[in-house]
């Protein structure tokens, strides 16, 4: 950064582990070789200008779970402040597959989740599905990536065999309960975390029926009527 009043040039040195968590999680696709000025668009977008007062010169900070500086989101115009409830990497750039995004409630947490489709393999025509969890509490967030056979078991078959709209939507709604969120407090610092994990699959009235469709064979003379 550069002040021409005041001529002081200012140089950040962002961590590998604050640039994953500004740019949307190890699972976006800014962290692509290719998408350098894209990932260097949303780390420019995600910094804070502040003003100390006084003789003092201006500072960048990068808002960021490891931050040692507590920073405000809020966006000040002329006449209005605004707070963001997007991620820097959806404000700057649209990512690609957006299946679902909604204001949910995760084990009492209020989350903006957003669902992405992304194909691992182009060959196979495998596509696992990116989670992308946003707390506007704690300007946190935290990604999950749900494979087709994690899909399965907990739903039935793969959230994209469902028709689009409503239908999809209550899908990925239904499958939003096998997820636990919690915030955390770092013991080091006033700094909040957000911590999301995928609950194993139980059992429920789809998996009973599927086990009712389980016939038993010739060989068993005693069948369901």
């Amino acid at each position: 950064a550069y002040d021409p009043r005041s001529k002081k040039k200012l140089t950040l040195l962002m961590e590998p582990q604050a640039l994953v968590e500004v740019c949307g999680g190890i699972f976006s696709p800014y962290l692509d070789p290719n998408r350098r000025k894209d990932l260097a668009r949303v780390a420019a977008d995600a910094l804070v200008l502040i003003f100390p007062g006084g003789d003092r010169p201006f500072e960048l900070l990068l808002p960021w779970s490891g931050s040692k500086h507590e920073v405000s989101t809020a966006t000040i115009s002329r006449d209005e402040v605004k707070v963001s409830h997007r991620s820097s990497a959806e404000r700057v750039v649209q990512r690609s597959g957006k299946l679902f995004r909604c204001a949910l409630r995760i084990t009492g947490h209020e989350l903006v989740v957003s669902v992405y489709s992304h194909v691992v393999s182009s060959v196979t025509g495998d596509t696992q599905l990116i989670f992308n969890f946003y707390s506007p509490k704690v300007s946190e967030a935290t990604e999950c990536a749900l494979t087709e056979n994690d899909q399965i078991a907990r739903i039935g078959r793969p959230v994209l065999k469902f028709p689009e709209g409503t239908i999809r939507a209550a899908v990925i709604r239904r499958l939003c309960r096998f997820f636990k969120a919690d915030i955390v407090q770092d013991v080091s610092d006033d700094s909040k975390s957000l911590l999301v994990d995928l609950l194993p699959p139980k059992k429920d009235f789809i998996s009973d029926y599927q086990d009712m469709q389980r016939l038993p064979g010739e060989e068993v003379a005693v069948r369901p009527v």
